[in-house]
């Protein structure tokens, strides 16, 4: 899938919404959860392309969230990598608590491409991979 089409197939299943966890970080998340899931199992090449876990803010997400926003201290100046980022939302948190470099990772080129929408939404820039790591 080019990265055109990831951001058309984001934009048409998403709308960007505020956590009640983290209200200070903006993600862009599923509208109609079945419906981006049938989608995308469509279009998808890549079986692991074919899961949207990229378009929830899972509560262990949110909560890694707004601990690095609480406790800045843990991230401030150093590089952090958010293995299995997913929507990006640990990524984004780290940034905005002051990490000096993030590198939001996972094997879903989709979650890579929608890290990195949330993070221009939020206003701060992550590198990505979608190298497996593990």
């Amino acid at each position: 899938m080019s990265p055109e089409d990831a951001h058309r197939l984001i934009h048409a299943h998403t709308t960007v919404q505020s956590l009640k966890l983290v209200p200070e970080l903006k993600l862009r998340l599923a509208v109609r959860p079945q419906k981006i899931w049938e989608d995308i199992e469509r279009v998808a090449t890549d079986p692991l392309a074919a899961r949207p876990f990229w378009a929830f803010a899972w509560p262990g997400g949110q909560a890694t969230a707004r601990f690095l926003l609480d406790n800045p201290q843990w991230v401030a100046g150093k590089s952090v990598l958010d293995l299995g980022c997913g929507s990006g939302i640990g990524a984004v948190a780290a940034l905005r608590a002051g990490a000096r470099r993030v590198v939001a990772n996972d094997i879903d080129p989709l979650a890579v491409h929608a890290a990195a929408l949330n993070a221009q939404i939020n206003g701060v820039v992550l590198d990505t991979s979608t190298q497996d790591l593990l």
